[in-house]
C-alpha cells in the first residue's frame, strides 16, 4: 500500500485528547498517554530484536567464512596434490615435462616444480593456490637401475672375433676364445686373449630342493680371546658402562689372576693384564663393577688359603690394590656376592664341611653383622653356585647338586632366604658345574653351565619365575668348553658369557644373538668335494646361487683335500676364481668362475670347491642344493673361517656344482694390435705395445716381449724368452724365463638372473599376443610381445619401456628407434628370444642424455647361430647375444658388441663408447622410479 500522507491532528473525543494518524484513509486514534508508553515498548523490542539479528548474523557470517577458508584449503592441498600425481604420471610414464609447471585444477592455480636431488633422485613439490590460501606437497622419486659394466669395445666368449678385411675395433678386445683377423684388420686398444675354455664338464650336480646359506654368521658369536697356555679358568664376568665385557681369570699355566677389557662388543679386541702373580693364584674368580667404573675382583689363594680381593684403579687394572680379606683356613671356595639396593652384601656360598647351600645377608657395611640361612640341605649341594638378587630384592641362586649330577635353582621369596622355592634345571646327564646366572628384561633367570657327561657349554633360558619351564641349548662344544663360565645380560637383553676351553686351554668370549642363544650356525665359508674322472687341467666351476641383499664378492678356491676337509695349507691351494655379486640376482642362477690358473687335477683324487665369503648379517648368499646328497664323488662342508679350519659336515647335503675340464689353447692371428696383446699363441700379429704369451711367431713387437718362445720376428724392446730363433731384438735379452700365464677367461656382463628379471619387468607392462608392426611414429613399452615386432621403412619406434619379444625382431631400412626422454641417464633394453635383422640405415639412439644407451639383446641359446644380423651403416646402438654369434655386415657401426662369438664382415666397425663402462638398464622410466615419501609441507 502506498503512503500518501501523515496527519497529525488534536481534537477531542469524548474528552479525551487524542493522536490522529491518517494513512491511505485508514485512521487510527490513540489516546496520548498511552501511546507514548508503546511506542517505547515497540522501539525497546525492535531493538531487542535487532540486537538478536545481528548476534546471530555475525555467529553464521563468521561459520560461514571459516567455512569458506576451510574449503579453500581443501581445495588447495586437493589441486597441489593432484599437481603431484600429474607430474609423478609424466615423469614414471616417461612423458615430457619441464621443471615448473603450471596448471588450473578445479579453477585453482598449482606450481608444480621438479628439482633433481642427488644421485638418482627427484623432488616434485606441488603448490596450490585459491584465493592466497596456500597449501603444498611434496614427493620424493627414487630411481632404480641394473648397473652393467662393458668395460671393452668387443667381449666375446669362447665363439672368438672374426674380423675381415679392413674391419676395426675402436677400443679394447677381450675375447674367451679366438681372435682371427684378415688383411688391414685393426684393434686400435689392447686385445686380450685368455686361457682355452672349450673344456667339459667332468664333474657335477644339479638337483636343488633346498638351499644352504653362506656369507653370514646365525646364532652365537664365539671369539677365543687368550690361549697363551692353559687360560680362562675360573673366569667371571660384568659389563663396564660402556657396555662391553670385563672378564677375570686364572692362568694355570702361570698361577696368575689375569684381567681382560674387551674393546669391541664380540671382544675380538682386547687388552688383557696380570692383575696378581705372587704365589698360586688359581682358583675361583668373582667380578663386579665399583661405580668408578673399574673392576673389583674376588678371588682365592689357593696358596694361603685365603680370600683375596683386588681393587682396580684403572680400567685395565694395570694398577690395582691388592688386600686379604679372610685367611681362615679353607675360606673362599664356591661363593658369589653382590650388593643389594640397601649398600650390604649378599652372598650365597658352599658349606664345604656340611655340604649345604647357604645364604648370608649382611645387616652392615662390614658384615659384622649377618643372618645366615641354610638353603638346602639335602645331599651333597651348593658347589659352583652363583647369585644375583630379583627385582623384588630376594636372592637367586643357580648350583649344582653332586648327589644327582644335576643344575638347579632356587628362588628365595623373603629377605632372608628362610623361605624359598626349589627347582631342579636340568637332569640330563652330569649337569650344572661351573654355573653362572642372569636375569633377563622378563625377569626370569638366564643359567650358563657346564655339561660334564658331553664337554659341553650349555645355556638354559627360564620362562617362569621358578624355572619349571626353560629351554636348554648347547651353546658352544669345542673339546670340553664351559668349564667354569660366567654371564652377564647386555643391553639387548641378550647373553654374554666367558668360558674356559678345557680341552685347548683358551679363554673364549660368547655373545648370545638372540633370547635363547641359539648355537651358532657356522655358514660363512661353504665347500662342497669332487673327484675327477680324468687327469687334466680345470678351467672353470659352476657354482648354482642366488643373493640376498648386496654382499660383497667372495672368492673360490680349488683346494686339495686334507683327512676328508679343505686343507688350510696356502700351497695346497690350486687356483682362484670369483663370485661376482653383481652378476649374481635374487634368484637361482649358475655362475660360472673362471680360474686364475688351469692346474692339471688327477684322476680319482678329492678335489674342494671353496667359497670364502664376507660375513654379514644382512647381506649374503645361498647355495642351491640336493638334501637327497645323491653326489656319491663328495660331500658338503661349511665353516665360520675356511683359513682357521674347523670345518663342519652339511648332512645329507650335496651342493650344485659344475666342474670343467680340458679344452684346447686359444690364439690371435692376423691382426694389427695397437696396444698391448696377450694371448697363448700369437701369429702374424703386429703388436704396438708389449706382447705377452707363450708363443709369438712371424711379425713385430713395437714395446718388449715376454714369451716362452721367439720365432720369425722383431722385438724393437726387451726381449724374454726361453727359446728364440730368426728375431731381431732391440733391446736386451733375458733368459730362461717362467712365461706368463694364460689369463683367465671372464663372464659377459649380463646373467640369465638380470635377463629374466627384465623379461618380467616387460611382461609386467602387460601382453600383446601375436605379431605387432610399426608404421610411422609408435610408443611401446614396457611390453611382451609372443609374436614378430617389425619396424618398417622409415618409420619410427619410441621405446618407453623394456621390451620383450618372443619372435624375431626386424628394423627394416632408415628405421629410428629411440628411447623415451623419460629414462634420463638410464639406459634401455629390447630382449628378442628369437633373431634380430638390423636392415641398412636403422639408426638407434638413447634418451638424449650422452649417459643413456640403447642395448638390442637376443636370449636365445644357440651357440652355433648368427642371432643378430646387423646390415650396412646401421648405427649407435650396444649388441648383445651371450649364447649366440652376431654378424656385422660391410660398413656397419655399434657402440660396443658383447656375444658368444662375433663375425666382422670387410669395413665393419665397432666404436667404443666410455660411458658404457658405467651404464645403468633400467626397465621402464616406470620402473625407473619408485615412491620414497609422499607428505604436505609447509
Amino acid at each position: 500500500m502506498e503512503l500518501e500522507t501523515y496527519l497529525k491532528k488534536q481534537k477531542t473525543y469524548r474528552g479525551e485528547n487524542l493522536f490522529l494518524f491518517q494513512v491511505s484513509g485508514f485512521k487510527f486514534q490513540v489516546p496520548r498517554n498511552t501511546g507514548q508508553a508503546a511506542i517505547t515498548a515497540v522501539l525497546f523490542f525492535v531493538f531487542i530484536s535487532l540486537a538478536i539479528v545481528f548476534s546471530i548474523t555475525s555467529i553464521a557470517y563468521r561459520e560461514i567464512r571459516d567455512a569458506r577458508v576451510t574449503i579453500a584449503a581443501h581445495r588447495s592441498y586437493a589441486a597441489a596434490d593432484g599437481g603431484v600425481e600429474d607430474a609423478y604420471y609424466r615423469v614414471t610414464k616417461g612423458k615430457q615435462i619441464s621443471s615448473t609447471e603450471n596448471l588450473t585444477i578445479d579453477g585453482v592455480q598449482v606450481i608444480t616444480t621438479i628439482t633433481d636431488v642427488g644421485l638418482n633422485k627427484k623432488d616434485i613439490i606441488a603448490t596450490g593456490d585459491t584465493n592466497n590460501h596456500i597449501r603444498k606437497a611434496k614427493l620424493t622419486l627414487k630411481e632404480g637401475a641394473t648397473a652393467v659394466s662393458f668395460n671393452y669395445g668387443v667381449q666375446v666368449d669362447v665363439g672368438g672375433l672374426d674380423m675381415n678385411s679392413n674391419s676395426q675395433v675402436n677400443g679394447n678386445v677381450f675375447s674367451n676364445g679366438n681372435i682371427e683377423g684378415g688383411t688391414g684388420a685393426v684393434i686400435t686398444g689392447d686385445a686380450f686373449v685368455a686361457a682355452g675354455t672349450l673344456s667339459s664338464i667332468n664333474q657335477s650336480w644339479t638337483i636343488q630342493n633346498t638351499d644352504v646359506l653362506f656369507g653370514t654368521p646365525q646364532g652365537a658369536v664365539i671369539t677365543t680371546i687368550d690361549s697363551a697356555g692353559s687360560v680362562g679358568d675360573y673366569n667371571s664376568i660384568a659389563l663396564g658402562s660402556d657396555n662391553l665385557a670385563r672378564i677375570s681369570y686364572i692362568d694355570g699355566t702361570n698361577d696368575d689372576l689375569k684381567f681382560v677389557r674387551c674393546t669391541n662388543d664380540d671382544c675380538s679386541s682386547a687388552v688383557i693384564n696380570v692383575v696378581d702373580s705372587a704365589g698360586s693364584v688359581d682358583e675361583v674368580t668373582s667380578l663386579a663393577m665399583g661405580t668408578d667404573g673399574f673392576g673389583r675382583i674376588s678371588y682365592y689363594h689357593d696358596g694361603n688359603d685365603d680370600l683375596k680381593f683386588a681393587q682396580c684403579t684403572n680400567a685395565d687394572c694395570s694398577s690395582r690394590v691388592l688386600t686379604t680379606i679372610d685367611s681362615a683356613s679353607n675360606v673362599g671356595d664356591f661363593s658369589a656376592l653382590v650388593v643389594g639396593s640397601d649398600g650390604f652384601a649378599r652372598i650365597a656360598y658352599w658349606y664345604d664341611t656340611a655340604s649345604d647351600v647357604r645364604f648370608a645377608r649382611c645387616t652392615n657395611a662390614d658384615c659384622s653383622g649377618k643372618i645366615i640361612t641354610n638353603v638346602e640341605t639335602a645331599g651333597n649341594v651348593g658347589e659352583y653356585i652363583d647369585l644375583v638378587l630379583g627385582t623384588d630384592g630376594f636372592g637367586r641362586m643357580s648350583y649344582y647338586n653332586s648327589s644327582n649330577g644335576d643344575l638347579k635353582f632356587a628362588r628365595c621369596t623373603d629377605a632372608d632366604c628362610s623361605t624359598r622355592v626349589i627347582t631342579s634345571v636340568d637332569t640330563s646327564g652330569t649337569v650344572g658345574q661351573y654355573t653362572s646366572l642372569a636375569l633377563g628384561s622378563d625377569g626370569f633367570a638366564r643359567i650358563s653351565y657346564y655339561d660334564s657327561s658331553n664337554g659341553d657349554l650349555k645355556f638354559a633360558r627360564c620362562t617362569n619365575a621358578d624355572c619349571t619351564a626353560k629351554t636348554t641349548n648347547t651353546v658352544d662344544n669345542a673339546s670340553s668348553v664351559g668349564k667354569p663360565s660366567s654371564l652377564v645380560l647386555g643391553p639387548d637383553g641378550f647373553g654374554r658369557m666367558s668360558s674356559y676351553a678345557s680341552g685347548l686351554g683358551d679363554l673364549r668370549y660368547v655373545r648370545c644373538t638372540d633370547d635363547a642363544c641359539t648355537p651358532p650356525t657356522v655358514s660363512v665359508d661353504i665347500a662342497q668335494s669332487f673327484t675327477p674322472t680324468i687327469t687334466n687341467r680345470i678351467t672353470h666351476v659352476g657354482v648354482f646361487v642366488r643373493k640376498v641383499g648386496n654382499p660383497s664378492n667372495a672368492t673360490i678356491r680349488i683346494v686339495r683335500d686334507v683327512s676328508g676337509s679343505p686343507s688350510t695349507v696356502p700351497t695346497d691351494i690350486l687356483a682362484t676364481g670369483a663370485l661376482i655379486a653383481s652378476s649374481i640376482g635374487p634368484s637361482y642362477g649358475w655362475h660360472t668362475a673362471y680360474l686364475t690358473s688351469t692346474p692339471t687335477l688327477t684322476s680319482g683324487t678329492l678335489y674342494w670347491i671353496v667359497i670364502d665369503a664376507t660375513p654379514d648379517n644382512a647381506n649374503y648368499f645361498y647355495w642351491g642344493a640336493d638334501s637327497g646328497a645323491g653326489y656319491a664323488s663328495g660331500s658338503a662342508k661349511r665353516t665360520l673361517d675356511w683359513v682357521v679350519g674347523g670345518w663342519v659336515s652339511l648332512s645329507s647335503t650335496d651342493l650344485d656344482f659344475r666342474v670343467y675340464m680340458g679344452g684346447v689353447d686359444h690364439h690371435i692371428t692376423d691382426v694389427r694390435v695397437n696396444g698391448n696383446a696377450r694371448a697363448h699363441e700369437m701369429t702374424n700379429v703386429q703388436v704396438g705395445g708389449n706382447a705377452d704369451g707363450y708363443t709369438y711367431t712371424n711379425n713385430t713387437v713395437t714395446g718388449n716381449a715376454h714369451m716362452n718362445s721367439l720365432s720369425s720376428c722383431t722385438v724393437n724392446g726387451n726381449a724374454t724368452y726361453n727359446t728364440i730363433s730368426s728375431c731381431t731384438v732391440g733391446g736386451t735379452q733375458t733368459t730362461p724365463t717362467v712365461p706368463p700365464g694364460d689369463l683367465a677367461p671372464q663372464p659377459l656382463p649380463i646373467t640369465q638372473a638380470v635377463i629374466d628379471a627384465w623379461k618380467a619387468a616387460a611382461e609386467a607392462g602387460g601382453i600383446t599376443a601375436g605379431d605387432v608392426v610399426v608404421s610411422g611414429t609408435q610408443t611401446i613399452g614396457p611390453r611382451k610381445i609372443t609374436g614378430k615386432l617389425t619396424v618398417t621403412n622409415g618409420s619410427t619406434l619410441m621405446v618407453s619401456g623394456t621390451l620383450w619379444v618372443v619372435g624375431d625382431i626386424v628394423f627394416d631400412n632408415n628405421s629410428i628407434i629411440r628411447l623415451s626422454s623419460g629414462y634420463g641417464t638410464l639406459s634401455g633394453v629390447v630382449i628378442s628370444d628369437s633373431k634380430i635383422d638390423v636392415k641398412n640405415n636403422a639408426a638407434f639412439s638413447g634418451s638424449g642424455n650422452p649417459a643413456s644407451f640403447m642395448m638390442l639383446l637376443d636370449a636365445k641359446d644357440s651357440i652355433g647361430e648368427e642371432t643378430i644380423n646387423v646390415d650396412n651403416n646401421s648405427t649407435g646402438v650396444i649388441y648383445y647375444a651371450g649364447k649366440s654369434w652376431i654378424k656385422f655386415s660391410n660398413n656397419s657401426a655399434a657402440k660396443e658388441a658383447t656375444a658368444y662369438g662375433i663375425r666382422l664382415d670387410n669395413n665393419a666397425e665397432i666404436t667404443y663408447d666410455s660411458g658404457l663402462a658405467n651404464a645403468s638398464f633400467s626397465s621402464s622410466p616406470a620402473g625407473g622410479w619408485s615412491v620414497e615419501s609422499w607428505v604436505e609441507v609447509e
